[in-house]
């Protein structure tokens, strides 16, 4: 929609602008969301997550360390949405879920580098920023103020993050770690995977916080 609206801005007249602009990017952006972009980014997630099945079948770490590490991206893109059916079929059929696990080391990494960005800063408002956003996602796994408000912003502290957050991944992935039940992925969090694999969940979670933090810092 950004870039729609940047070139009506170039075409429409200027004294009928800002009263047409937006309009015709609802108008066209909306119908081409649900005939276009949604058809598609549904196929694409629906796709990553059959190949991830078959990946974690055939090598658990590896399939950690590759979900774990485009997670983040996934969730850029909205076609994270395609593995929501997996994680309830197998919590319904199997009682347990290692998807969860693998994506949810990625909150910690988001996490680990926001108050990596925290430590360093000497900006009074980004430290703010950085300290409520790493919390947030550090206690309830909520990461959209660590990811958009701190961590894409600044680009590393995102790139070091989904390094963290692979390699943490593939430790979770290792030990066949399991969710028991879904709900957001944070320290409050733990007792959802208690069970098979639970050490190599909590290393998972430790070494993509302190190792995204120690890297941005």
């Amino acid at each position: 929609q950004s870039k729609l609206e940047a070139l009506l801005k170039k075409v429409l007249p200027s004294m009928i602008r800002n009263l047409l602009t937006p309009l015709a990017s609802l108008a066209i952006i909306v119908p081409a969301t649900f005939l276009i972009i949604g058809p598609v980014t549904n196929t694409v997630g629906n796709t990553l997550a059959a190949a991830y099945t078959a990946l974690v079948s055939f090598c658990p770490p590896v399939a950690g360390f590759i979900v774990a590490g485009i997670w983040p991206l996934c969730v850029m893109a909205g076609v994270h949405y395609g593995f929501v059916p997996i994680v309830i079929n197998n919590i319904a059929v199997y009682g347990r879920d290692t998807l969860f696990t693998i994506t949810g080391v990625c909150n910690m990494a988001q996490a680990g580098a926001t108050a990596g960005v925290f430590l360093k800063t000497r900006n009074p408002e980004l430290k703010e920023i950085s300290g409520q956003a790493a919390f947030s996602a550090l206690i309830a796994g909520i990461t959209e103020p660590a990811m958009y408000g701190v961590n894409l912003k600044y680009k590393k502290p995102f790139y070091i993050a989904v390094v963290a957050g692979g390699i943490a991944g593939g430790i979770a992935g290792a030990g066949n770690a399991a969710a028991l039940a879904g709900g957001p992925v944070g320290i409050l969090s733990f007792p959802l995977f208690i069970g098979e694999g639970f050490i190599y969940f909590v290393i998972g979670m430790f070494a993509a916080f302190f190792g995204s933090m120690i890297g941005t810092y």
